[in-house]
């Protein structure tokens, strides 16, 4: 008689009810703890000192799984999703980006006759480009300041607290190119008069061959019911899977940043009574040898 053991994590996966296309896979897991027992209700009283009977009370049904991948995959089982959830870019930026700037305080530091009339990317630049979200401060009718919010590249310093990155200050000539760390301001066509302490933002993206931006919050989004199945590593050519027919799921951390360490994203996966099968869920075991090893498994309901 084989000893049914199981021993560690090996991946989970999410199979989409509504729509079979949808799958989930978790690759890299720190844990997945299962909680399915059941409360005990006791019959209690009088002056016994243990109960009269005991009965089964009800189940958490909770599954605590640990991610330390964020495959888009995995988002629309974890998260509010609708097909807006999501933009992405296969071929992401070849050459880099940099967005359209846009006033936030007052009317000129963007401005096509007296400020800056855009923002683009020098030639040959396109691999040093700093990445980051840049403010454009005015401090003078002709001059800014550049702020941003990250010198994670290395390509720009911090000169103060604030995040300023110039180490004097930029000016904007009339209808002249004026480069700084790759980015180039070009001026308005008239003559630049812009109002002291007006700002415009714009954002550096950086040369890519993807890119995905995951969105929270988008109108219509729900929460998609799933099967789930769970496998635990292989050892001495053994299986173990565990299979929950109907599950919820809810990310109850976007991922964590730590100091050197993986991220990581907690997520409460609640299991639900099944619409159609007769059983929550269920545990296969499947014991192999040498080429036999590797059939593929899978739980009759």
């Amino acid at each position: 008689m084989e000893n049914l053991t199981a021993f560690g994590i090996h991946q989970i996966s999410m199979h989409d009810i509504e729509n079979s296309l949808y799958l989930g896979i978790g690759e890299i897991l720190g844990s997945a703890e299962i909680d399915i027992k059941p409360e005990v209700v006791k019959n209690e009283g009088g002056s016994s000192l243990i109960p009269f009977d005991v009965a089964t009370g009800r189940a958490s049904g909770e599954i605590t799984a640990t991610f330390k991948d964020y495959k888009k995959q995995l988002h629309r089982f974890l998260y509010p999703w609708i097909a807006g959830s999501e933009t992405e870019d296969s071929t992401g930026d070849p050459t880099g980006n940099i967005t359209t700037l846009t006033n936030i305080v007052g009317t000129t530091a963007k401005s096509a006759t007296i400020g800056i009339a855009s923002v683009g990317i020098v030639s040959g630049s396109e691999s040093s480009l700093p990445v980051g979200k840049y403010k454009a401060v005015v401090t003078a009718a002709a001059t800014i300041d550049l702020y941003c919010d990250t010198d994670l590249t290395g390509k720009v310093a911090f000169q103060d607290n604030d995040g300023k990155v110039n180490t004097s200050s930029i000016t904007i000539a009339s209808g002249a190119n004026t480069d700084v760390f790759g980015i180039r301001f070009t001026g308005g066509s008239g003559v630049i008069g812009m109002t002291v302490g007006d700002i415009a933002l714009f954002e550096v993206r950086p040369i890519s061959s993807y890119t995905h931006i995951q969105k929270y919050g988008v109108a219509g989004a729900y929460q998609r019911e799933f099967l789930l199945r769970v496998y635990n590593e292989v050892v001495g050519n053994k299986i173990r899977c565990s299979e929950f027919y109907r599950c919820k799921a809810i990310a109850s951390t976007a991922p964590s940043a730590l100091d050197k360490d993986w991220s990581s994203m907690e997520a409460t996966i609640q299991v639900l009574k099944p619409n159609t099968a007769a059983l929550t869920m269920a545990q296969a075991y499947d014991s192999s040898v040498g080429t036999e090893f590797g059939r593929s498994i899978y739980i009759n309901r």
